[in-house]
């Protein structure tokens, strides 16, 4: 399918946004950008303006606050829609586009795993992606597994922190393994949801290899030609565990820790490219 040719796109101050923007207006797409914060990245709107065709706009718009009283300019009919924002937000900015119906949305969303914090995160997350997906639109919901390079990087990115800084790094138990995936190709699966013929529904994103927490630190350790001291974290008792994350009813904890909530597959026809040594090597170049 060829590039949809007028795009709403949801929170353009990440490097997912930035990258997902820079094909879009490649590919000749009009793009309307909301932030709710001065614009970041990209830095300058005017670069992302090729030559024939294509364009790029930009609207700041409180997406916690927006009520509807007022009709701005960038409510109008969309080809496509993206939402790199917290769709607990965005969501109900939905409401006031006019004619949804039908239209092809894309929203980035946490992982399950990401939501243990607390219930009203969980609940308030499912609860949008359930009104997204039952909603009017042609919704994909993308639930990425730890993102490298994206802000609150809390694995590789937090990892090579302590690494490069000297610090004592805080290993969990063996059996915890992440799969880490570059924001690089998370963007990239945002474009393949938003064109390619994927049914509506909840997808995995995830990088195409996995590793435990001391394969990681040995890799950094690698890549940046220095040791870090490491120490085992404590486990805590799977009842303390439970009370601390609050995790939502009927939610049950595994002798591992690990919540039982929904696994999603992987998004059809989509293929990760991205090596966590790739991922090691960019992190050193990001600003």
């Amino acid at each position: 399918m060829s590039a949809p040719a007028k795009v709403l796109l949801f929170g353009g101050t990440s490097r997912i946004a930035a990258r997902a923007i820079d094909a879009l207006v490649a590919r000749n797409s009009s793009v309307m950008v909301l932030t709710g914060r001065p614009w970041g990245i990209p830095a300058t709107p005017a670069t992302y303006r090729p030559a024939s065709g294509g364009g790029l706009e930009h609207a700041l718009v409180e997406l916690t606050t927006y009520d509807g009283t007022h009709t701005l300019h960038w409510q109008r009919r969309y080809d496509a829609i993206i939402s790199v924002a917290p769709l607990k937000y965005v969501a109900r900015v939905l409401d006031y586009l006019p004619d949804p119906a039908g239209t092809r949305a894309v929203f980035l969303s946490s992982n399950n795993a990401a939501l243990l914090g607390g219930s009203a995160d969980y609940a308030d997350t499912r609860a949008a992606e359930d009104g997204v997906l039952s909603g009017p639109l042609d919704s994909v919901v993308l639930q990425p597994t730890a993102i490298c390079g994206h802000s609150g990087d809390a694995v590789l990115g937090e990892l090579d922190r302590r690494v490069r800084a000297g610090k004592t790094v805080w290993l969990p138990g063996a059996r915890t393994r992440q799969t880490p995936v570059h924001f690089e190709d998370v963007a990239d699966a945002l474009l393949h949801a938003l064109s390619a013929d994927v049914p509506a529904s909840r997808y995995s994103v995830s990088g195409p290899e996995q590793a435990d927490y001391l394969e990681m630190v040995r890799m950094l350790e690698a890549a940046n030609g220095m040791q870090a001291r490491t120490r085992p974290l404590p486990a805590a008792p799977i009842r303390m565990l439970g009370r601390l994350t609050r995790h939502p009813r009927g939610a049950q904890l595994r002798r591992a820790g690990i919540d039982r909530l929904p696994v999603n597959p992987p998004l059809p026809g989509f293929t990760p490219h991205r090596s966590i040594a790739d991922m090691i090597a960019s992190l050193s170049a990001l600003p």
